[in-house]
């Protein structure tokens, strides 16, 4: 029986950490998936996977891609772990 391995974060905390990801991608002036992805040495579609949220992304990537932005990972992150979990409600 294989055992998928579960994310810890909600999609919306997974969601805000890949827009982190991705503004600091631009500002570092990686103006494409592909141009950050060759400077981490992953593939594309690794990259798209984590700013789109769909994985979270390992503490290996963070490291890297903060490194590669020339940042802290703290300031990669930026407050996208304090999202709340559900979006708000509509009053």
């Amino acid at each position: 029986m294989s055992m998928k391995k579960r994310s810890r974060l909600s999609p919306i905390r997974r969601l805000r950490l890949g827009e982190s990801i991705k503004a600091a991608r631009v500002a570092a002036g990686f103006d494409t998936q592909l141009s950050f992805a060759l400077a981490l040495g992953k593939d594309a579609s690794s990259v798209k996977r984590v700013e789109s949220g769909k994985v979270t992304p390992s503490v290996e990537f963070l490291h890297e891609a903060a490194r590669v932005c020339g940042i802290t990972v703290p300031a990669l992150i930026g407050d996208s772990l304090d999202a709340p979990e559900e979006p708000a409600a509509a009053a």
